[in-house]
């Protein structure tokens, strides 16, 4: 089984929106997801999440995310268990389009309904205020 370590963020504007990127390539082609991925070695998972929402958005984060806690995603299909660091910030930046996808700041009634399974339990823990989770399957 393939282990990987990831970073991902909840980024969220004034209004209240948070910021998704609808995938342009993957088995979630065309689904909204939060911005994150891969930890290099001797990167720390701020470093990584500062570095992947540039990557993904063009945004630069300029304060300091705040770390939500982790989540672990088992898939026994993919044969993958990925360990999720999970950020928080704040940004009223405008993304710009990526090779990775089209980011846009959505309600999170919007990624709830069109999200990625990830995407939809990182929102739904943060709104109820947990710090751990763990999706099998």
């Amino acid at each position: 089984m393939d282990l990987r370590l990831n970073a991902n963020a909840i980024i969220e504007n004034d209004k209240g929106e948070v910021l998704a990127i609808k995938l342009k390539k993957g088995f979630f082609s065309g689904r909204l997801s939060l911005p994150g991925g891969g930890i290099n070695a001797g990167e720390t998972g701020e470093e990584t999440i500062i570095r992947e929402i540039e990557e993904e958005t063009g945004i630069k984060i300029r304060e300091k995310p705040r770390t939500l806690g982790f989540c672990e995603i088992i898939n026994s299909k993919f044969d993958s268990h990925r360990v999720v660091l999970l950020f928080y910030c704040r940004t009223n930046a405008t993304p710009i389009e990526t090779e990775e996808g089209i980011p846009s700041w959505k309600k999170v009634e919007e990624i709830q309904e069109e999200g990625i399974p990830f995407a939809k339990e990182t929102l739904r823990i943060w709104k109820a205020r947990e710090n751990y989770f763990k999706i099998l399957e």
